[in-house]
């Protein structure tokens, strides 16, 4: 038989709702987040993305609270049952919820492109345009005298 446990122990089983939770939601809100830069923000069809994101992202909670729940709190009726004690049995179902989310984020976003986090890459200059001997710009004093009357007297002007 079971002995009964404190009441403080159940703030780790909230806890593991709220790992849960914001692990589902940040899950249902991946495909939708691609959208947001896109859409054109003078229309209505910015809102209704947005909208659609955020309904997403509190079935993620939802889902994603109690499906940690349910493992959490099965992984330690499993142990309980095996007379283990709580504190070891709160500490599996926790590791066991982490991996578990983990491994499903995984999973999802190897097999679905929608759930793929998108990093943003910034654009390198190209150094075939601009080449390490072309930093200082080119002098036209630095030039010879040129030897027609025009362009002599122009280097004349500026260069001396």
């Amino acid at each position: 038989m079971m002995k009964p446990e404190k009441s403080h122990w159940w703030s780790i089983r909230i806890l593991w709702f709220v790992l849960g939770g914001m692990w589902g939601g940040w899950l249902g809100y991946q495909p939708v987040s691609h959208y947001i830069p896109i859409t054109n923000h003078d229309t209505a069809g910015g809102l209704f993305v947005v909208i659609f994101g955020l309904i997403q992202a509190l079935a993620g909670i939802v889902l994603g609270g109690y499906l940690c729940v349910m493992i959490g709190g099965l992984t330690e009726l499993i142990l309980r049952r095996l007379k283990v004690g709580i504190i070891a049995a709160l500490i599996v179902a926790s590791l066991l919820n982490v991996l578990a989310a983990w491994q499903l984020t995984t999973y999802l976003q190897a097999n679905y492109a929608g759930f793929q986090t998108v990093v943003e890459k910034k654009a390198k200059p190209n150094k075939a345009i601009y080449p390490p001997s072309s930093n200082k710009p080119h002098s036209f004093c630095s030039d010879p005298r040129p030897t027609g009357d025009r362009d002599g007297r122009t280097w004349d002007l500026e260069c001396r």
